[in-house]
């Protein structure tokens, strides 16, 4: 006996997108921005907000070059990573 079956699924898929894992932080960004490389952070303390509520999906902060003001402590979750004076290839940061 052959039996054939003729099946049509859906499949909703939300993406967010994770800038490999990295969130980004510049003295021009904005802390209402997702943090990726073309829309930065402003503040070292939101990258950070990111960087510990991602559940361990972007764990590594990207900080571009520039001077930046912090009056809190900083308190890292585990295994968050912070990389001062980075620039973004083919800008000056």
């Amino acid at each position: 006996m052959l039996v054939r079956f003729n099946a049509t699924s859906t499949c909703i898929v939300q993406t967010v997108q994770d800038y490999c894992g990295n969130v980004y932080v510049s003295p021009t960004g904005n802390d209402a921005n997702a943090g990726g490389p073309t829309n930065p952070v402003a503040t070292i303390q939101q990258a950070i907000t990111l960087a510990n509520s991602s559940g361990g999906a972007r764990m590594h902060i990207r900080v571009l070059g520039g001077t930046y003001n912090v009056n809190v402590p900083v308190n890292l979750a585990n295994n968050v990573f912070i990389e001062g004076d980075y620039a973004l290839s083919g800008a000056s940061g």
